[in-house]
This record gives structure tokens, C-alpha cells and sequence, in this order.
């Protein structure tokens, strides 16, 4: 939250949206938001207003999945896109998302799936062994997120 709080320095109406702001977060944001400082002045404003709803979307889901005694966290996730892969019905693909370009690279590895991100030198051939069905799934940064519309994917 320190990379957003400049803005706690202007005088104007915030409005902010995430589908990810942690439970335990709200308090730091309330007392973060609620007061400007100007020339080492605090001036109280309204708190800040949190609105949280469940989603619609049968497709997106929240697990906590937790690791076996001994199991390394990119292990642990390595299975789970295993286990996903045999979820999948026959023509049905899925788009993983990873946060970071390392990220992507390792799991690509450890699975053998295609890998996209905006820096790969061979990005278009990725994408192909995507899309012809060669593979049912591909690692991604959120490079994917948007225009992307494709029929019988799911997202994870």
C-alpha cells in the first residue's frame, strides 16, 4: 500500500477497485485514507468506504490448497496445474496465470506447457502450440489478460 499512498496528499475524491484487497488490510486502508497531510497539517476527511460482494461468475473460484510436509511451494503448485490439466474435458483449455515472467518460465518448464509473456523472443510460437491444440494450457503474465476471448478456456 506505500506505492499508492501520495495520493493521500491531494485533496480529491478516491476511488479505488480491486478484486484481491486482503481482509486484514482494511483497518491500514481506513486509517491511510482518512486524513490528508498538508504543509505538516492533518486534516481528517471521511473514512474511507469498503464494499465488498461476492461474485456472480461461476467461473472464478478462491481455494486454499495447502502442501504436504516437505513439499517446496513451486512443487506444491506444479501439482495443482497437474491436477487441473485432468480436470479439463476433451477441446476444453485453460490460461494460468503467474505473477511475475520467472514465474512463468519455471512452471513452463516443470510442465512442458507453452509460455507467453510480452519479452519472449519466440511469443508467437507459444501461442500456436496454444491454439492449434497441442497443448491444452499455456503460463501467462496478465500479457494475456485482456482481448482475449476464447471459446472453451478457463482461467486460473
Amino acid at each position: 500500500m506505500n506505492e499508492v499512498e501520495w495520493i493521500t496528499d491531494l485533496d480529491i475524491p478516491i476511488f479505488g477497485l480491486t478484486g484481491t484487497f486482503p481482509l486484514n488490510l482494511d483497518a491500514d486502508l481506513s486509517r491511510r485514507f482518512s486524513v490528508i497531510n498538508r504543509n505538516n497539517m492533518t486534516i481528517s476527511r471521511q473514512a474511507p468506504i469498503v464494499v465488498r460482494s461476492p461474485t456472480e461468475r461461476p467461473s472464478i473460484s478462491y481455494q486454499v490448497r495447502y502442501l504436504t510436509p516437505g513439499q517446496s511451494t513451486h512443487e506444491g503448485q506444479v501439482q495443482i496445474i497437474h491436477q487441473y490439466l485432468q480436470s479439463l474435458s476433451l477441446g476444453e483449455k485453460m490460461i494460468i496465470f503467474a505473477g511475475t515472467k520467472r514465474n512463468v518460465d519455471n512452471f513452463a518448464e516443470s510442465t512442458g506447457l507453452p509460455c507467453y509473456y510480452s519479452e519472449r523472443l519466440d511469443k508467437q510460437k507459444q501461442i500456436n502450440r496454444f491454439l492449434t491444440a497441442q497443448e491444452p494450457a499455456i503460463i501467462t503474465t496478465t500479457a494475456l489478460a485482456s482481448g482475449v476471448n476464447l471459446p472453451n478456456v478457463r482461467v486460473h
